[in-house]
């Protein structure tokens, strides 16, 4: 009976939410390489593929600053630049409370920079994974309702609703990069040639999840489902459409440009005046110790700046091409 087919879909929905959220909450494939946390300091420090080490080690900054280093060190053991007893030394020289000020506020423009992009970061991860436990719940309320009175709306409702998120993250979240090929599987010909009428690609997955609406109200005409049942469902496309334009606005949101440029002044201010402190001195050690402080500080930036984009190839990014996959193969 209705009362009873109505009493089910309210009952499934609610487990169905308690499910997928809990799914959420402790799905595997939660960032791109995962870590063994009951590793030891020195054995995880050794372990540098899927880290930022390579990529600061091919930035030409970090030769920049530590061949600069070298020079001075070189230099000021040769007996070429002038030690600090003499009356040259001691205006070459640079005062430790100066460098110990640039330290304080490099580390403070860092700090906040990176503290930003960790929670954009984060941010963006559940909002992503949102997408993927309303197409669950989708799903699984319209197999609930349209699929036993009518099979091909239940599957043209899916298919266009699969199409408009594949559409979003493709295009308008990773811009091309790793492509799954999904959306030629769940479109076809003609609306893909359509689709490339339309310039603006923001507006591309929210014409096909119109059409997924359209389908959705013509099933309901034809099966007479009640309106508040109707509505419930209609509610699930407004959602997953607030969630994607979360998503988008989330993503381009960015640190100001005149901040993150202080900040870079701020860096190459501390790292000049590391490379000055440490290499006017006739020890090896400072040399080492340079080396690992250009590091950590470059190695934050280019980790600040991949969390700030996870969508795309690098070892801090979503797996997003397998979470499109297994969701468009679950539901």
């Amino acid at each position: 009976s209705q009362p009873l087919r109505d009493c089910i879909v309210r009952r499934s929905r609610a487990i169905a939410g308690a499910v997928f959220r809990l799914a959420m909450a402790g799905h595997g494939h939660g960032h791109g390489f995962l870590y063994d946390s009951h590793l030891g300091p020195v054995e995880t420090m050794c372990r540098c593929a899927h880290s930022v080490v390579p990529a600061v080690v091919c930035s030409s900054d970090f030769w920049l600053f530590l061949a600069l280093h070298l020079g001075l060190f070189f230099l000021f053991n040769c007996g070429i630049w002038p030690s600090k007893d003499t009356v040259l030394g001691e205006y070459l020289a640079l005062n430790t409370q100066c460098a110990k000020v640039i330290t304080s506020l490099t580390v403070f423009f860092e700090v906040f920079y990176t503290n930003y992009c960790y929670k954009k970061y984060i941010r963006m991860h559940q909002l992503t994974r949102t997408c993927f436990v309303q197409a669950r719940e989708f799903a699984l309320e319209v197999r609930l309702l349209l699929f036993d009175p009518s099979p091909p709306h239940a599957r043209v409702v899916l298919r266009y609703y699969l199409a408009a998120l594949t559409l979003f993250l493709e295009e308008e979240i990773q811009e091309g990069v790793g492509a799954t090929g999904l959306t030629d599987e769940l479109l076809t010909s003609d609306e893909r040639e359509f689709l490339k009428t339309i310039r603006d690609e923001e507006f591309r997955p929210t014409v096909v999840l119109h059409w997924s609406q359209q389908v959705f109200l013509l099933g309901v005409q034809e099966l007479s489902i009640k309106p508040p049942v109707a509505k419930a469902l209609l509610d699930k496309f407004a959602q997953q459409y607030t969630t994607m334009r979360r998503l988008a606005d989330a993503l381009k949101q960015h640190v100001p440009k005149h901040y993150y440029h202080l900040s870079c002044i701020m860096i190459c201010s501390c790292l000049l005046s590391w490379a000055f402190e440490m290499g006017a001195t006739p020890h090896f050690g400072g040399v080492p110790v340079f080396i690992v402080l250009d590091l950590i500080l470059m190695g934050m930036v280019e980790l600040a700046s991949s969390m700030a984009d996870p969508f795309g190839d690098d070892s801090v990014d979503f797996p997003s091409r397998v979470w499109l996959e297994e969701g468009c193969a679950d539901c």
